[in-house]
């Protein structure tokens, strides 16, 4: 029975010793329960896309894009639902330009300035000069409406979906790992990870699973795997996530595990063989794959790749994949922790390296000790700005020679290209010209480039 279905009846139960009800009453009482469950969980949808405007990847499988779009194409989906979420911020515009500078102008400009172009809350309370209490006091009231006009145009309609309503469905038990999913990358540590010594830990529990299963298997690990810029406890749970996945597959059958060792990087092959012809194994589970999607995610997280394919024979690969040391380390300096993640994921399956700074004194700091590619700044940061950091880098002799793009809301390329930049991109960033413009020192860069004193 649903949490929603039990709930109502216990709402009911009380109820019911206070006051005798009537049948229409009683009648009515789940289905007004499980719309505000419905209520709730639509909130949640929009406050999330809000949240994740630019980023494509994440609004392709967002379950508020099924509601409100009309293709199937992932992509074309993305797009549908971003353009539903602008035009809903527009829709609090309010009428008459005379209204510019008002309470309800401050208002809709927190929409446009924290959704559109992608400022921080510190950054829009200082461009609005207000409070701290009144921006998210302000903030919250506008999300609210424009999750009541979406949901009269598409939510209220809407029949119910026990698979998004129910606490203990799929697509709960989805957002519950992917939410423990983005806590472990927002604690990881770039390391170099001994993918042996992983396995050699994994190995007690695996042989125990395969037990119960009626698998065996196989071991040939012939190359030092010394996997870097990695986290040793995301490795751990991608690597886990691919063979529980290969075990569920092959029940009395066989799953080869072995090295991998390419120019493109190192890490471990899985193979999954199903049980011969006439054998007496049971069918294999129909497996839900948020957990690989999960294993994705987190090698991702680590620039590196989790590719699945069929081979001919039928067996089931799983090739879980590190990039050598040769990859191009852009480091992203932004007081928004969040604009760095963005541009981790837009980067995910690259060459690309990305790590980040919050603040120009640590970036700086960092730069003392450490190697970067190309350098991706901010402008308005507190403390200093990005036109100083710009100054610094290309007076400094060990990292003038980096290449340096500007990335902001402040429309200024011919003053960016003046002070010495190499680039200019303009927020809100899409992945396309993220991309584009860091293509050239992607492909130029074959190696570890330039040193740094000490």
């Amino acid at each position: 029975m649903k949490v929603s279905s039990i709930l109502a009846i216990y709402l009911y139960l009380q109820q019911l010793k206070k006051s005798p009800m009537s049948l229409e009453s009683v009648s009515q009482l789940v289905p007004a329960q499980a719309a505000q469950a419905r209520r709730d969980e639509f909130n949640q949808w929009v406050r999330s896309a809000l949240n994740h405007l630019y980023d494509v990847p994440y609004l392709q499988s967002h379950p508020l894009a099924a509601l409100v779009t009309s293709t199937t194409t992932q992509r074309d989906r993305s797009q549908q639902l971003r353009e539903v979420l602008l035009n809903s911020i527009d829709a609090m515009r309010p009428l008459s330009p005379a209204q510019q500078g008002s309470s309800a102008w401050r208002a809709f400009r927190i929409l446009e300035l924290r959704y559109i172009e992608g400022l921080s809350p510190a950054d829009t309370m200082t461009e609005l000069a207000i409070s701290r209490s009144q921006f998210f006091k302000e903030q919250a009231r506008m999300v609210d409406a424009i999750v009541d006009l979406l949901w009269q145009k598409y939510g209220a309609a809407s029949p119910p979906n026990a698979d998004a309503t129910a606490a203990d469905g799929p697509r709960s038990r989805r957002e519950a790992a992917f939410t423990e999913m983005e806590r472990l990358r927002g604690q990881s540590k770039s390391q170099t990870v001994d993918l042996g010594e992983v396995l050699l830990n994994l190995r007690p529990l695996l042989e125990s699973l395969a037990e119960v299963k009626h698998i065996e298997i196989r071991y040939s690990l012939r190359h030092e795997l010394m996997a870097e810029r990695a986290d040793r406890v995301m490795a751990r749970q991608a690597i886990l996530g691919a063979l529980t996945y290969a075990l569920d597959l092959v029940p009395y059958g066989q799953v080869d595990l072995s090295s991998l060792h390419t120019e493109t990087g190192i890490g471990v092959l899985v193979m999954a063989r199903a049980a011969s012809p006439g054998s007496t194994a049971p069918t294999a589970p129909v497996r839900e794959d948020f957990g690989l999607a999960v294993a994705q995610q987190l090698m991702a997280a680590m620039n590196g790749t989790l590719m699945v394919t069929m081979s001919p024979q039928g067996h089931w690969h799983a090739q879980l994949l590190w990039q050598p040391a040769n990859s191009v380390t852009v480091f992203v300096v932004d007081d928004n922790e969040g604009f760095i993640s963005l541009i981790s994921r837009y980067l995910a399956g690259s060459r690309c390296r990305v790590v980040g700074a919050t603040t120009v004194a640590l970036a700086k700091q960092f730069l003392l000790t450490n190697t970067v590619d190309v350098i991706v700044s901010d402008v308005m940061m507190p403390d200093e700005d990005g036109w100083e950091f710009l100054a610094y880098v290309k007076s400094t002799p060990h990292t003038a020679g980096v290449p340096f793009v500007v990335c902001s809301v402040l429309r200024e390329p011919q003053l960016a290209m003046a002070l010495g930049a190499d680039a200019y991109l303009a927020k809100p960033l899409t992945p396309e010209a993220l991309h584009a413009t860091l293509a050239r020192w992607i492909e130029a860069a074959p190696s570890p480039a330039r040193g740094h004193p000490g």
